[in-house]
């Protein structure tokens, strides 16, 4: 069976990104789950052969002796949720943002070393293939050259918010990237300018060290995309959805390449989709359980990026106005 794993908040996120992913990894199982509505607990438990519900979260760290535990639970409860498990003994896995404000992640913090060393923040996009790739590509560059990104992620509401409401882009699509920002090119954010043109899009310029600026662009609306495209030293690189490359960065000889990817993955059953990246992150977060290894990301690259999202978030209040990092 390998790891016993249980899970807080059984959600949309739960249904349709946690499960599929725990079907495909090997190494661990969920045994355990936990979901103020029982249907929703029934309804995860049900995808896997000696899941047990339980009707608190104290029951369940009693009772099913876990060796990690998901926590997937809305952002105002992670950290609640977080300190409850580690004060049971798991390491666990806490879906981003890892949590609304600094004030609470510090809350964290005050717990020790050796609670923090046991947390592992959820940007799972740190194992998109794309990102991979750009991240190695980016490790052989000139810091002494600009570079300019642009990113862009919406997300089409329709299919979440029975039952998790409309999410904050800024909380909810930005973080990814934000995250992404920092991972890519090893570098930390120094301002952040943010717009908001309705209560469902944030538009952000980000400016980094190493001279890198990033226009970003996140918001819930009626379609889902992704890319980003990064400018440097006079070559172009672009991951996008649907897609497992970053170069070339478009045209028809991408779109070839692409559906050739598709259909190799499809005979092989090695599909390197954004949805693999969940896989991926399992098979970390077991690594992490048994070396007792500093997690990636850590619960200090998850606050980074809360500072990021304050940030934005002061900046839109003020009409836009920069604001430095002091981090």
């Amino acid at each position: 069976m390998g790891f016993r794993l249980g899970l807080i908040g059984c959600g949309r996120a739960a249904e349709h990104l946690y499960v599929p992913a725990l079907q495909m990894v090997s190494g661990g199982t969920l045994v355990a789950v936990t979901d103020p509505l029982a249907e929703r607990r029934d309804l995860i438990a049900s995808s896997f052969s000696d899941c047990q519900t339980y009707p608190s979260i104290e029951a369940m760290l009693e009772q099913a002796k876990l060796d990690g535990v998901i926590v997937a639970t809305p952002p105002k409860m992670h950290i609640p949720m977080v300190k409850q498990v580690l004060n049971a003994g798991p390491a666990v896995l806490v879906e981003k943002p890892l949590a609304p404000t600094l004030d609470d992640a510090n809350e964290l913090l005050a717990m020790g070393d050796a609670a923090v060393q046991r947390v592992m923040v959820g940007y799972n996009r740190r194992h998109w293939q794309p990102i991979v790739l750009l991240r190695k590509a980016m490790e052989k560059r000139d810091r002494s050259q600009p570079i300019q990104v642009e990113t862009v992620f919406d997300n089409n509401v329709k299919g979440w918010n029975p039952l998790t409401g409309i999410v904050d882009p800024l909380d909810d699509l930005a973080s990814h990237h934000l995250d992404l920002l920092r991972y890519i090119f090893d570098a930390n954010i120094v301002s952040v300018q943010a717009q908001r043109p309705d209560e469902r899009t944030i538009r952000l310029q980000v400016k980094m060290t190493d001279g890198i600026e990033a226009t970003c662009s996140h918001a819930q609306c009626d379609r889902t995309q992704e890319h980003l495209i990064v400018k440097t030293q006079g070559k172009t690189y672009a991951a996008r959805m649907g897609s497992q490359r970053i170069l070339p960065t478009g045209g028809a000889m991408r779109q070839a390449m692409d559906f050739s990817d598709k259909i190799k993955g499809r005979l092989t059953g090695k599909k390197w989709t954004l949805g693999r990246s969940y896989v991926v992150q399992f098979e970390n977060f077991f690594q992490f359980i048994t070396n007792q290894q500093t997690p990636q990301p850590s619960i200090h690259d998850g606050i980074a990026v809360i500072h990021a999202v304050e940030a934005a978030r002061t900046s839109a209040e003020q009409s836009g106005k920069e604001i430095f990092i002091d981090a």
